[in-house]
């Protein structure tokens, strides 16, 4: 296919998908990137040119939706513009996957009646922020969660919007590299269901058919240094961009006091101080809670050879910053 019948093809997938049609649209979403790739071959300035363009179609797309007024829901609408006159801010979550992200989100939207917006793709390790959602999240009153890479675009379109807060939440990525590869075995997931085409590189077309060390071997080899630098670049970002103010916890402190980590999460987002306490943090054991939530598991299903590797992978101040093993 040239490229010309691929954009068409991406075309189809995105009308697809708008209307509801998601398995049969993000498949030629799908097909159109990895022969998109595959037409560039080696050249990698015109594979790269290609992965971007489609993001900037889909993009086109959702902002044209945003003008005729189909999105966001109206539902949404105004349970945002009645938060916003109880002076709720907007929260931003930034997660590296299989963190306790959904977990997160799902308990401050119950607690405070928050929508949840989706402003971005929600996409790893190359997200893509929309900006006409981004207007419409700064006005406050929502949350957005997702694994939002810190890119050049990604951090231009949130301090245009006037974004500046935003709540970092991670993981060691070798348990999460592990957690997530239990993720894609689940019958929810299953080998066509749409979150394969939210992942770079791709799932392979026959991974479901791989024995789990073959599994985790690839994910080792893709899904790890992706979080690694991941993680690294929105450090760097909380360091020494003086645009963003960045809030920052980890998984274990998640599992360790949950209650601890959602109360500091309010007081930096500066919710009214009226209603502040008059929320219950309380935490229980249920459907707010996603598989074991172990910190150090990898290093039981691991193989040795695996274990050799990602230790190699993760740097050093990273371990002990945050006292991983």
């Amino acid at each position: 296919m040239n490229f010309d019948a691929l954009v068409a093809l991406l075309h189809e997938g995105v009308g697809d998908v708008n209307n509801d049609n998601h398995i049969e649209g993000y498949a030629k979403i799908r097909h159109a990137y990895e022969n998109g790739i595959r037409v560039a071959g080696n050249r990698l300035i015109d594979s790269m040119f290609f992965y971007y363009g489609i993001h900037d179609k889909l993009i086109e797309n959702y902002e044209s939706q945003i003008k005729e007024g189909f999105f966001p829901p109206k539902e949404s609408v105004a349970l945002q513009q009645e938060k916003i006159k109880e002076g709720f801010p907007s929260i931003a979550l930034v997660t590296l996957p299989k963190s306790g992200s959904a977990y997160i989100a799902n308990k401050m939207s119950k607690m405070f009646n928050l929508y949840q917006l989706l402003i971005s793709f929600r996409a790893f390790p190359y997200d893509y922020i929309i900006p006409g959602l981004a207007d419409i999240f700064a006005k406050g009153g929502l949350i957005y969660w997702s694994h939002l890479d810190a890119s050049p675009h990604n951090l231009e379109t949130l301090y245009q919007a006037n974004i500046r807060k935003i709540h970092l939440h991670i993981r060691d990525p070798r348990q999460a590299t592990l957690s997530w590869a239990h993720h894609l075995e689940k019958e929810t997931i299953g080998i066509s269901f749409i979150e394969r085409f939210y992942t770079s590189p791709f799932i392979p077309e026959h991974y479901h058919t791989w024995p789990f060390e073959r599994k985790l071997d690839w994910q080792i080899r893709t899904f790890l240094p992706q979080s690694i630098h991941w993680i690294l670049e929105w450090l760097n970002i909380a360091e020494h961009d003086d645009r963003f103010d960045v809030q920052i916890s980890e998984f274990a402190q998640l599992k360790n006091n949950p209650d601890a980590v959602l109360h500091n999460i309010v007081t930096f987002y500066a919710f009214p101080t009226k209603l502040e306490h008059n929320f219950d943090y309380s935490t229980k054991k249920g459907k707010d809670h996603y598989r074991k939530g172990e910190l150090n598991e990898w290093m039981d299903v691991f193989t040795e050879q695996q274990i050799r590797v990602a230790e190699d992978l993760v740097p050093d101040k990273l371990k002990k910053r945050f006292s991983w093993t």
